[in-house]
């Protein structure tokens, strides 16, 4: 049984995993974007070269880096997944009780 509810929680935080890296990569998209717009309006107003090609294989490897930082920063930890499932099945803290039952993590972990 312990094997079966770890695994379920595995798949439920790997899912929650994969909304955490779209939504960074959607806001780092638009950033991008973004600046990708003002260089190029400064390029035809001013007259200036903005984007050079080091500049925006700088700028997008900075942007994946971001985006991999914010990912590993925002990762749900097993007691948010387990109190979020329990939220979306209605199970008033069951399967938080079970984790702490199970000695997963402690008593004193706050999520």
């Amino acid at each position: 049984m312990d094997r079966i509810f770890n695994q379920k929680l595995r798949q439920a935080r790997f899912r929650c995993a994969i909304d955490v890296f779209l939504q960074q990569f959607v806001r780092i998209t638009l950033g991008l974007g973004g600046l990708a717009l003002l260089a190029l309006a400064i390029e035809r107003l001013l007259a200036v070269e903005v984007l050079a090609n080091w500049a925006i294989y700088a700028l997008v490897s900075l942007a994946g880096l971001l985006m991999l930082v914010l990912c590993w920063i925002n990762l749900p930890q097993r007691m948010q997944v387990s109190l979020l499932l329990d939220e979306r099945l209605g199970l008033r803290e069951r399967l938080k009780l079970g984790n702490l039952c199970l000695g997963l993590f402690s008593w004193s972990v706050d999520a």
